[in-house]
């Protein structure tokens, strides 16, 4: 009989090295992330971006999750502590194909994307991009998945208090060639509300609008993902609960 033990081994030895890279992976990101919210003077603010992305990429391509949107993982509160750009990672990613011919629904949709771009680059706070650099801890950005839903709370912690939540219903979605890993998922935004200070909350139907939105999570484990949304922004969050 030829004993199998060398081959075991050799299996739990891979399995090891793998739990290390992915750790050490984990802590680099973190670090490239708090060096990129907190500059130096003299840092090149365009390559620290590029150190995220960069071990952003590393990290999907050590997922330990490839069925990311139908893991449990994915559910609870997650804080944001990075939002940028990634054009490998959205390129890679199996966002479902848009629709052909021209329609209300893809208009809307169009002057809904064209709002997001405003405010990401103006407003960045209210387009899910609170952190950053120059931002500090002006903003706390949490998002809070359940079951079929989705709260994305920015919460302001300088001056005014101000709360803002928009609210939305999520589905898994299958890749486009039907078969693959399920990572992505469809966000359809239904309602925002917001307060300020001790003043009565205000809320607002986007029943009408029903923007649409698509996220990939190219990697999650038990405290850390990176997601990519269908409009080229990169998240790195961590898990508060």
């Amino acid at each position: 009989m030829v004993s199998s033990t060398p081959s075991t081994e050799s299996s739990r030895s891979d399995s090891s090295s793998c739990s290390r890279d992915v750790k050490q992976l984990k802590a680099q990101l973190l670090q490239a992330v708090s060096r990129c919210n907190n500059p130096q003077p003299g840092d090149n603010q365009l390559q620290l971006e590029q150190d995220v992305e960069g071990l952003a990429v590393e990290l999907a391509a050590a997922n330990p999750t490839p069925d990311a949107a139908l893991s449990p993982l994915l559910l609870g509160s997650w804080a944001l502590l990075f939002s940028g750009r990634s054009r490998r990672l959205a390129s890679a990613s199996a966002f479902p194909a848009s629709g052909t011919g021209p329609s209300l629904q893809q208009a809307l949709q169009a002057a809904s994307d064209s709002l997001y771009s405003l405010f990401y680059a103006n407003v960045p706070v209210l387009a899910g991009s609170a952190v950053g650099a120059g931002r500090r801890s002006s903003a706390s950005n949490t998002q809070v998945l359940s079951a079929g839903r989705v709260d994305n709370i920015v919460e302001t912690t300088r001056g005014l208090p101000l709360r803002l939540c928009v609210s939305g219903s999520v589905e898994a979605v299958r890749p486009g060639t039907g078969d693959g890993p399920t990572s992505c998922v469809a966000v359809r935004f239904d309602r925002f509300t917001a307060k300020v200070a001790q003043l009565p909350e205000a809320a607002a139907s986007l029943a009408l609008l029903k923007p649409v939105g698509y996220l990939d999570t190219p990697f999650l484990d038990s405290d850390l993902r990176v997601s990519v949304g269908d409009k080229g922004g990169l998240f790195v969050l961590r898990r508060v609960q």
